[in-house]
């Protein structure tokens, strides 16, 4: 669970794997859990879980389908959690043996393939005795009704022998999970979808089996009475297609993970005793040796010892283009060779790699509830008893009012009313968005660590950003160089760059690198002095040069232009007299302008905080046009200034990426840090761009807005379908149309409900920047 203000913690877990947090938290565990249909299912998990003996904290999460909990003993009370996980009427996708090793990984993958496929197969099965029950019932169809010629008085009709043996074997073999599930729910005084569906299917299947054994209770004037068993296998056969279709859709939701990690090779070839020898890639150790191929990739995060090559880094950081890499320069598991042969020491390996703790980041983020979904979660835990108790109303009312034959339409609109309703719309709303929308992020290079931070993204109308590191490339340059009294500008910049040559100030850095990206050739000196922090002089050929602060130059006697000493950054003297001035600042990045426009088009506004000077941080706010600057502030300072916004009733996010923005980003509204940045500033951040910099900024908060958007309309699609199908299941159309809907027809329109949710939560896998 992430908190605002703290750090975040590091879970590892790969769905549907089972494996460890990050070191220092070694007994949480995250099991993998088959059988959720819905979020009251997690629920139902998480409250089985917390009470077995030894456990400390127990979260269950839909959205992955996995169990977080954290033992006072894990070999001693890991047998509780898996039996309260039975006992809830759900499956641990592994054993204690391989949950304890590690291993659990390959046996969840199965386990849930297997479960897809035995749902289809159910699903088709279903399908199959339904058009056979339908075909029983046709001689019956054929007489209206009617009593068959030959059988004396209301008795069982010989074909309606075999729909009972059929539907028998469909409830005993097909639905027994649900009946299972829904007897759980009970015991634990609750309700989910395994409720309704089994309530449903289950009373089609009695009353039909009722009227096929004793017609005479429900025939009327030599009419034999109506049997709905092919509509219980329908229901069947559609919830069971409708969860494979889902499952399958879903998957797609929180692939993005399961992506990165699948970009870590199975095998590497590891120099050992001067050979070079193939091995597992789990068997890398850090301070091994390993060789990259062209069209290979790196089993583990290192260093280049040898060669050089051009790496492919796009599926980690989102950027498409190649990086050279050579001696010394870091390279991260999974990135691909495209040509060239390097030999790579590994300094971290498996789950201590960039890519792993990004595809936990993923993972655990998409494991979060997000506010909004707290709604949509209270509905749903009182949708299905509530369905319960109006399915019930409606059938008494048709029962006490409706017309005859009354129990027949009483107990087909109680099995209506139940199949229809879809408590999985509403829970599947947010938690399948916020896993795409987070899975989409990663993709593209930002991670989002939670829900909630994806949300308090979507509402940001006001950006705070760092300048230095941030919008600059912290690297002070020469933006403006005037020469005075008919100087030549190269000459007077060429003589300051002989003096500064050398030198570790940032002003005097900037005018040697002005004059070597200008050409120009810096000669030798003498004489060389220097006073600290205000400026040097030196003998350049015979010319007395002085450079420094235009303060420092008027103590020293120059001879200053009428009007008195110029507004700049630093003065050139020669011979006494002052012949140029410049101004020094941060050379823009190249993607801020664009970014800081982007942001405007959004409605944002754009406040630069930094550190640096007054004139510095106001020339960087010009030429980004950006809506205000606020200079010369300290941590204590951004603190106060994002407090002044936020009275001001501005939603803030604080982008930056040194330790002096640290305290920032955990104030602010959303805290977003730049992946080059310092860990510290990382960690207190809720959102981290790894690459791009300031150009990911608004695809971020783009990306967030447009998942509120899609869980909104999942959330109006849910709601409106409830409220629209649920009266007319009940038989609100019946008096003005005749139009009673088949039970067969409603559990179509739920499975179909849930579906149109998930797909339209994939609709967040096709987001794409806006150039």
């Amino acid at each position: 669970m992430i908190h605002r203000g703290h750090a975040k913690r590091i879970i590892v877990a790969q769905p549907p794997s089972v494996q460890t947090v990050a070191k220092g938290d070694e007994d949480m565990l995250v099991i993998p859990v088959t059988g959720m249909t819905c979020t009251a299912c997690a629920n139902r998990v998480q409250r089985a879980i917390a009470k077995a003996p030894g456990v400390v904290r127990a979260e269950v999460s839909f959205a992955t389908r996995a169990a977080k909990i954290t033992l006072d003993d894990p070999t001693r009370d890991l047998p509780s959690a898996l039996d309260a996980i039975l006992g809830a009427g759900y499956e641990p996708a592994a054993n204690a043996e391989q949950i304890l090793s590690r291993r659990g990984a390959a046996a969840a993958a199965k386990i849930e393939r297997e479960q897809q496929r035995r749902d289809a197969g159910r699903a088709i099965a279903a399908l199959a005795i339904a058009a056979l029950q339908m075909l029983f019932s046709m001689p019956m169809m054929a007489h209206g009704g009617r009593m068959m010629p030959g059988l004396a008085g209301p008795a069982m009709h010989p074909m309606l022998r075999w729909a009972l043996l059929v539907s028998t074997l469909v409830v005993i073999v097909i639905a027994r999970s649900f009946f299972v599930r829904a007897w759980s729910a009970l015991k634990q005084r609750t309700a989910d979808m395994n409720t309704l569906v089994a309530l449903g299917s289950g009373t089609a299947f009695l009353y039909s089996a009722a009227a096929t054994a004793w017609p005479s209770w429900f025939a009327t004037e030599a009419q034999l009475p109506d049997v709905h068993f092919e509509a219980a296998s329908f229901i069947l056969a559609f919830v069971l297609l409708g969860r494979t279709i889902e499952a399958r859709a879903r998957s797609r939701t929180t692939s993005a993970q399961s992506g990165l990690l699948a970009l870590v090779p199975a095998f590497a070839n590891v120099v050992r005793d001067g050979h070079e020898v193939r091995v597992a890639a789990n068997e890398v150790r850090a301070g091994d040796v390993f060789v990259l191929r062209p069209g290979g990739r790196a089993p583990a995060d290192g260093v280049v010892t040898e060669g050089s090559s051009q790496l492919d880094e796009a599926l980690i950081t989102g950027e498409s283009r190649r990086v050279a890499k050579h001696v010394g320069d870091a390279i991260d598991a999974g990135t691909k060779a495209v040509d060239g042969l390097v030999h790579v020491r590994a300094v971290r390996t498996g789950t201590d790699t960039r890519i792993a703790r990004i595809a936990a980041l993923v993972e655990d983020a998409q494991a979060t509830r997000a506010p909004v979904q707290r709604l949509a979660d209270r509905i749903a835990a009182y949708f299905a008893p509530g369905i319960v108790a109006l399915a019930t109303a409606s059938a008494l009312a048709w029962w006490l009012f409706g017309p005859e034959p009354k129990l027949v339409h009483a107990l087909t609109t109680f099995v209506t009313v139940v199949v229809v309703s879809c408590p999985c719309a509403l829970g599947l709303a947010t938690p399948t968005a916020i896993a795409t929308a987070i899975g989409r992020a990663a993709q593209l290079g930002i991670l989002v660590r939670s829900g909630d931070a994806l949300e308090r993204a979507a509402r940001i109308d006001t950006v705070a950003i760092d300048k230095t590191g941030t919008l600059t490339e912290g690297e002070p340059a020469v933006v403006e160089f005037v020469a005075l009294g008919g100087a030549d500008e190269d000459e007077v910049l060429r003589l300051a760059a002989a003096v500064e040559k050398g030198s570790e100030h940032p002003v005097g850095e900037a005018i040697v690198a002005e004059a070597e990206a200008r050409g120009l050739e810096v000669p030798p000196i003498a004489k060389f002095v220097a006073t600290a922090g205000s400026g040097a002089r030196a003998d350049v050929r015979g010319l007395d040069v002085r450079v420094g602060a235009m303060a420092w130059l008027a103590s020293e006697g120059i001879t200053m232009p009428e009007g008195g000493a110029p507004d700049a950054a630093f003065g050139v003297a020669i011979d006494g007299v002052l012949r140029g001035h410049g101004m020094v600042a941060d050379s823009l990045r190249e993607d801020a302008p664009l970014a800081v426009a982007k942001l405007h088009a959004m409605s944002i506004r754009v406040v630069v905080l930094t550190g640096d000077r007054e004139e510095i941080a106001r020339a960087v706010g010009k030429a980004l046009h950006v809506d205000d600057v606020r200079a010369e502030l300290g941590p204590e300072g951004k603190l106060a200034a994002l407090d002044e916004l936020a009275k001001e009733g501005r939603r803030v996010a604080m982008c930056g990426d040194g330790v002096n923005d640290a305290p920032a980003l955990a104030r602010a509204h959303v805290g977003i840090a730049i992946g080059s940045g310092t860990d510290v500033a990382i960690d207190a951040s809720d959102v981290t761009l790894l690459e791009g910099g300031i150009a990911r900024l608004p695809d971020a908060i783009a990306l967030a807005r447009r998942s509120m958007r899609v869980i909104r309309q999942n959330l109006a699609w849910a709601f409106a379908y409830n409220v629209a199908l649920i009266p007319i299941a009940a038989g609100a159309l019946v008096p003005w149309l005749g139009y009673r809907m088949p039970p067969a027809l409603a559990s179509a329109a739920m499975a179909l409900s849930s579906i149109s949710v998930v797909l339209s939560s994939l609709r967040l896998r096709r987001f794409s920047p806006k150039a």
